[in-house]
């Protein structure tokens, strides 16, 4: 007996059943060729509307159209940018009215308030370890630039917080820019 290969096989299998396929077919039938017509007699009528003001008016409305589609002088910048998420576009937006006139609502306007910022951080968990027989806690914060965070009382959390006071289930937090003071307290999700 003779060692076969399974490839081998199953490749002249398939191609010896495309092969009969193709054998057993039946061929196209022809199309047909017919003789070719002579070229159609057109004859255009004069119209009686066919004056020199109706082609003039044809050839102004060309010439309008014509302008509407010429390019734009100069680039638009866009109001945003889909490739950036959160990042605005600092560029002042074209006057819409002429002469440099500003919106009235916008010069009447007085400043508006700023709220801060949200928090950065949330409290995960506590720790407490003893230190020269003093209980020491140990705040665990998540959340921020940094992910975890163990911080005691005096730590600088994010360059912007101070640690004020680490009690059993609570933080106190002073933002160093406003002098605002944060509790953080286990929250139940």
């Amino acid at each position: 007996m003779i060692p076969v290969n399974r490839k081998a096989a199953a490749t002249v299998v398939t191609g010896a059943t495309a092969l009969a396929g193709w054998l057993t077919s039946p061929s196209p039938s022809p199309t047909p060729v017919r003789p070719r017509a002579a070229a159609a007699q057109v004859r255009v009528l004069p119209s009686q509307d066919a004056s020199p003001a109706h082609a003039a008016t044809i050839e102004e409305q060309s010439k309008r159209l014509a302008a509407r589609l010429r390019p734009t002088g100069s680039f638009a910048q866009p109001e945003r940018d889909p490739f950036h998420f959160g990042v605005r576009n600092l560029v002042p937006a074209r006057a819409s009215a002429p002469g440099g006139v500003r919106d009235v609502a916008a010069a009447v306007a007085g400043p508006v308030a700023v709220e801060p910022p949200p928090f950065p951080y949330r409290l995960s968990g506590m720790a407490s370890d003893v230190v020269d027989g003093q209980p020491v806690r140990t705040a665990v914060l998540s959340g921020g630039t940094s992910g975890l965070v163990l911080a005691v009382a005096g730590d600088i959390v994010g360059d912007v917080y101070r640690v004020d006071r680490v009690d059993e289930a609570a933080v106190e937090l002073t933002d160093s820019r406003d002098g605002r003071v944060v509790r953080l307290t286990f929250t139940t999700p």
